[in-house]
């Protein structure tokens, strides 16, 4: 939605601009023949939003719910010339850093409360973030908040994440189910740099989960208001997102111990707000699920707190372990993740879970 209407603006710049243009040449006087035959042609050319290459999600979207596609139909018109076949499950190597050349720094910590960097093998002391730098050939491991070196490793490390077993459910999740009034929004303070909100009475989002125990994550800040929670159909209580300066990713509400199976998690906008706030909004982020069935959703979750220059990525939480390569002084970070896994954190983010199955089936 954000990406359309950053389309639409773009668009109509470039209208303002033709039209402006347009009234400059009619108010000058009319050029001589010998002038007007000089330039008699222009040339303008555009193109869609973002990288051009493979798939267009908007073009896809049209093929399945306009043209009736499947989406081995649609993968034939994107990758022409191509095969859909199936293929043996393997490991993706993702440079997180956009080929914008290594950085002097990256700072990581756990993807979720409780866990511990886990660096060839070594458990970090601590649920802290942790800076790594090169020092010549090896990496150095520093307490983020204090600047203490904690380790020197030789050479590149591997970091992974150690602690409880999590699902973490983004706000755009098919497993969710929203009712009434939503907005969505897009902030690199986010978990997966996107959430929903709301703020008329009513406006509900249902999980339905497996797991021993859930949190709902989310934003505080001045101008939010009180929600309803309500927990496998029991009594609601009330809980109040606001407070008096703004922070992002907190511990809203979590259940406490739930036995083993299904359950049903409703979050609804009461429109009342606490007497200090300014507004009733209630934001969904994402959702912490404790206890949930193995699978490959439960890979190992790390989070990008900060890096050295400019980085857009901070607070996005990723699938499988990291790879960080001290070269030539600077670092490089490097996601390892196995394909299904990659599949998880990436389709949400191209398509909204609304779309055309056929849509959906081509951009995975």
């Amino acid at each position: 939605m954000d990406h359309t209407l950053n389309r639409f603006r773009r668009g109509l710049v470039c209208l303002v601009r033709l039209v402006l243009v347009c009234a400059v040449v009619g108010a000058v006087p009319l050029a001589s023949p010998e002038q007007a035959g000089a330039s008699s042609t222009f040339t303008i050319s555009g193109r869609g939003w973002g990288h051009g290459i493979g798939l267009s999600q908007w073009g896809a979207r049209g093929f399945a719910e306009v043209a009736g596609h499947n989406y081995r139909q649609i993968l034939a018109h994107y990758y022409q010339g191509s095969t859909v076949a199936v293929t043996r499950p393997r490991t993706l190597t993702v440079n997180l850093d956009e080929a914008r050349g290594n950085r002097a720094s990256w700072v990581v910590r756990a993807g979720t409360e409780g866990g511990r960097l886990v660096v060839n093998g070594v458990e970090a002391p601590a649920d802290a973030s942790y800076r790594f730098q090169a020092s010549g050939s090896s990496t150095e491991v520093f307490d983020a908040a204090t600047g203490a070196l904690w380790r020197t490793f030789p050479g590149p490390v591997r970091v992974a994440r150690s602690g409880p077993l999590v699902e973490y459910t983004e706000e755009n999740n098919p497993l969710l189910t929203y009712s009434g009034r939503w907005t969505p929004g897009t902030s690199t303070s986010h978990s997966g740099r996107a959430y929903s909100y709301a703020s008329a009475t009513g406006a509900s989002v249902t999980i339905r989960f497996r797991g021993t125990s859930i949190a709902w994550i989310g934003p505080r800040a001045p101008s939010y208001g009180r929600a309803e929670i309500i927990l496998n159909g029991g009594e609601p209580r009330v809980v109040s997102q606001y407070a008096a300066s703004t922070s992002f990713q907190q511990e809203i509400w979590r259940s406490g111990p739930l036995p083993e199976g299904e359950h049903t998690l409703v979050i609804r906008a009461t429109g009342t707000r606490d007497a200090a706030s300014s507004g009733t909004v209630i934001v969904a982020d994402a959702f912490d699920v404790r206890g949930a069935p193995a699978s490959v959703r439960d890979a190992a979750l790390l989070q990008i707190v900060n890096a050295s220059g400019p980085f857009n990525r901070t607070f996005v939480r990723y699938r499988g372990i990291f790879r960080i390569q001290p070269e030539a002084g600077r670092v490089r970070l490097l996601n390892e993740v196995d394909a299904e896994s990659y599949l998880y954190g990436v389709v949400p983010r191209e398509m909204p879970s609304s779309w055309h199955m056929e849509a959906l089936k081509a951009q995975a």
